[in-house]
């Protein structure tokens, strides 16, 4: 039979199994790490597990959403018998009644309030069930998205305006003696209780998505936003993209973690694989392999931000940088008609830069604001060959190529591909466009090592994967 405990193990192997598998970098220390935290806290209570498993698993923030993910699915809460009694302590009326759907109703309301007083994350577990069938719209068959689905759900129980009911109802509880101190603590609790509700809420609708088949367990969706065109998408498409910036880099880190693996398997090693089939009677059950040494890149992007481009580099720069501990090295560079370096920039703001804000850099416009490539090119070789670029840089140069018919500085881009390993261009217009009126890109594509179109996020991301 089974213990408590093992189950427990076998739930925490599963997450860092899980953890691994989307990309996080969770080494055996740090596995170590967590099962000894966890013998210094109550298991039961799901707040504190979260806790100490986040603070010792996950070291970077990209990689803090899809831990809180994985958690819900991994220790998701087991369904409870309906009628719910939520005890003496919750005074509201019992989150198993009949509740009416449509605006929030003054019953659940009270329920939730009673179960946020009496820190019953039970009994919110089953209000975060009956709030998901009542106001999230599962039924209506509309398509939304989840995000969509939680925001009617939010909407619908005004989480802000519960805070500050469960807060007074704290403070003017007859029944509690509490010093200055203990209401302080108190009220920090309720606070924590709401977070935590919101997302026994999300876990909900998105268990409630996977058991309607409208979302896959595991797998990471950009959905249409994925092909959407950069240079014609719509202000509220755009926002969308960026807010899928981030979980396709994390699909990306794992993919190219499972591509660099498998690359390191090189040919077959016949002396090695002989030796080992002594032991069977000769016959080869285990072959070995010669192992290649799989290297990360240094790299160096070189991006045009003038125009409707500008955009465009914002997602290359977001992605590339999210993927920063793939790279052994990386620097930044934007351009107009001048250049500056803004590796730094991304080391402070988490990849959520303005676009167009890169412009106002001193050096990136030096003259008219009109893209100049060749001149861009000519000083940046002058300033990159020996120290940014050397025999082992991989260049990727994100733009349209559009010279303002100004001079292409071919022999300096020449100079820059001859000293760098590779060099690739990301461009972001349609091929059939490519070679008319002012564009460069056939004179450029003969001296770089793969040129893509690369006009969506789904195109972006096969594009980084090829170079990584």
């Amino acid at each position: 039979m089974i213990d408590a405990g093992d189950r427990v193990l076998d739930r925490l192997l599963l997450l860092f199994n899980r953890l691994r598998a989307a990309g996080v970098p969770v080494a055996i220390v740090e596995v170590i790490d967590a099962v000894e935290a966890l013998h210094h806290l109550d298991v039961g209570d799901r707040r504190l597990v979260r806790a100490a498993l986040r603070a010792t698993l996950v070291k970077r923030p990209l990689d803090e959403a899809v831990f809180d993910d994985l958690f819900d699915r991994v220790f998701a809460a087991a369904p409870l018998p309906e009628p719910l009694d939520t005890g003496a302590a919750a005074t509201g009326p019992s989150p198993g009644a009949d509740i009416a759907a449509g605006p929030a109703s003054t019953e659940l309301l009270a329920a939730i309030v009673a179960a946020l007083q009496a820190g019953d994350l039970d009994a919110l577990r089953a209000l975060a069930a009956l709030a998901v069938n009542a106001f999230a719209g599962l039924d209506s068959g509309d398509g939304a998205s989840e995000r969509s689905y939680l925001f009617r759900v939010l909407r619908a129980l005004d989480l802000a305006t519960l805070l500050q009911r469960a807060l007074r109802a704290a403070k003017f509880d007859a029944t509690a003696d509490l010093t200055a101190f203990e209401e302080r603590l108190r009220r920090t609790e309720i606070t924590a209780d709401v977070e935590e509700f919101r997302r026994l809420l999300a876990t909900e609708l998105r268990k409630r998505l996977v058991e309607l088949g409208r979302l896959g367990d595991e797998s990471l969706a950009l959905g249409r936003h994925g092909d959407i065109d950069v240079l014609t998408a719509s202000t509220t498409e755009l926002l969308a993209m960026r807010e899928a910036v981030r979980p396709l880099a994390r699909a990306l880190s794992a993919r190219i973690a499972r591509r660099r693996k498998l690359r390191r398997r090189g040919r077959l090693d016949v002396r090695r694989t002989v030796r080992r089939s002594l032991s069977v009677g000769g016959v080869p059950l285990d072959p070995a392999f010669k192992q290649r040494k799989s290297s990360k890149p240094d790299l160096v992007l070189l991006c045009d931000v003038s125009g409707s481009v500008a955009e465009f580099a914002h997602f290359t720069l977001s992605l590339v940088h999210a993927l920063h501990d793939e790279f052994a090295r990386l620097r930044t560079f934007v351009f107009v008609d001048g250049f500056a370096e803004v590796t730094d920039l991304f080391t402070t703001t988490e990849y959520s830069l303005d676009p167009h804000g890169l412009l106002s850099q001193p050096g990136v416009v030096e003259g008219d604001g009109h893209s100049d490539y060749g001149r861009v090119f000519r000083r940046f070789q002058v300033r990159a060959l020996g120290d940014v670029v050397a025999p082992t840089t991989t260049i990727i140069i994100t733009g349209d190529a559009r010279t303002n018919f100004r001079d292409s500085g071919l022999e300096a881009f020449r100079e820059l591909s001859r000293t760098a390993k590779h060099v690739y261009w990301f461009n972001p217009e349609p091929r059939q466009d490519w070679g008319t009126d002012d564009s460069a890109i056939d004179d450029y594509a003969p001296e770089c090592s793969g040129v893509f179109e690369v006009r969506t996020l789904a195109q972006l991301a096969d594009a980084v994967v090829v170079i990584a």
